[in-house]
């Protein structure tokens, strides 16, 4: 299924308006870690299902999929030991449910009403992740379990952590890292009372404006 481009913004707000429909109307969501699968269950009325999605193969690629008719979602069984992953993923297959669930309907007409097998509406796969419908359903599931607001309320409380949001070639130098090195140890000290992996904190951090690399200021 191909869509078009969509604003980030855009995508946040889909997720806040998620957040919000939850707290309205199942449970009010105090602190993180972000409740996906009562989401997924509660909210939604989405089964949610842990199978083999790979067919045994080494070089995972399937991670979720999403049965439209059916109101089902299924996470590989790989995934069930790798909160951050597992969560994620869930999350991501969400994203598919409320963005794209319109579309889908829309093109349902082009599918054969009767097939031999059900087959899931959407696919997810780690090397088709450049595509915009992924794109969308990551950048949706980072929103969802990562709230903008509620990252900064943290992110405040703990703002007298050694490692800061933002830093210097200086900070570098003195912690001996790089960049990336840096990144990542920010992020790990927030992605576990989210959640999500430290890449995925990492990359959320980065979306709302924090791990920022400021100029140096040299007096002359």
């Amino acid at each position: 299924m191909d869509v078009g481009w969509r604003d980030p913004k855009e995508l946040e707000i889909e997720a806040e308006i998620v957040i919000a429909d939850y707290c309205n109307k199942v449970k009010p969501i105090k602190d993180p870690p972000i409740p996906i699968e009562n989401i997924i269950e509660a909210l939604f009325g989405l089964q949610l299902e842990i199978d083999e999605l790979n067919g045994g193969n080494l070089n995972r690629d399937i991670f979720g999929c999403l049965y439209m008719d059916e109101g089902k979602i299924v996470v590989d069984t790989e995934l069930q030991n790798q909160e951050g992953r597992y969560n994620f993923t869930c999350a991501h297959e969400v994203g598919h449910w409320a963005l794209h669930k319109n579309l889908y309907l829309q093109n349902r007409m082009q599918i054969p009403l009767f097939q031999e097998e059900k087959k899931p509406s959407i696919v997810c796969r780690e090397s088709q992740k450049k595509k915009n419908i992924e794109f969308q359903a990551n950048y949706f599931a980072s929103a969802l379990l990562m709230p903008k607001e509620m990252v900064k309320s943290i992110l405040k409380q703990r703002k007298k952590n050694d490692f800061t949001e933002t830093f210097t070639d200086e900070t570098l130098k003195f912690w001996g890292m790089n960049k990336e090195e840096y990144c990542r140890m920010v992020a790990s000290i927030y992605n576990n009372q989210f959640g999500v992996s430290v890449q995925a904190m990492q990359i959320r951090l980065e979306q709302i404006g924090y791990l920022k690399q400021e100029v140096s200021r040299v007096l002359i």
